[in-house]
């Protein structure tokens, strides 16, 4: 039991304390100084790239922990955004409302008829 509570707790400090994997290249005859800088460029760029993603999803898995910093405020904005859940609500009720009259007045309408 206690080799599986360590086994998962080496497992997740492993993924935090990850350390970029070293790139190896092979050194070719005849090669020149700028073909070797652009060689250790590109590997450069590419591990800044994993980087930068790494980066990024762990931000996306951030914990939003701003909840509670002004109750009161939070309360005022939910209130608000209440009040134009309820306005916009009534607001389709009577164009519902508008409309299903629209329509009664149209079916009392008498048809035209036509004179021979």
């Amino acid at each position: 039991m206690s080799e599986s509570s360590s086994e998962s707790s080496s497992s997740s400090s492993s993924s935090e304390d990850e350390i970029a994997k070293p790139v190896y290249i092979k050194k070719q005859k005849g090669e020149s100084g700028s073909e070797s800088e652009n060689t250790s460029r590109q590997v450069l760029l590419s591990q800044l790239e994993s980087k930068e993603i790494k980066e990024t999803t762990e931000d996306e898995y951030d914990v939003d922990d701003t909840d509670d910093l002004d109750p009161q405020l939070e309360y005022d904005n939910w209130k608000q955004r209440e009040k134009q859940r309820f306005l916009r609500d009534q607001q389709i009720l009577r164009e519902a409302e508008m409309e299903k009259k629209s329509k009664e007045k149209k079916s009392e309408k008498p048809f035209p008829t036509k004179c021979h």
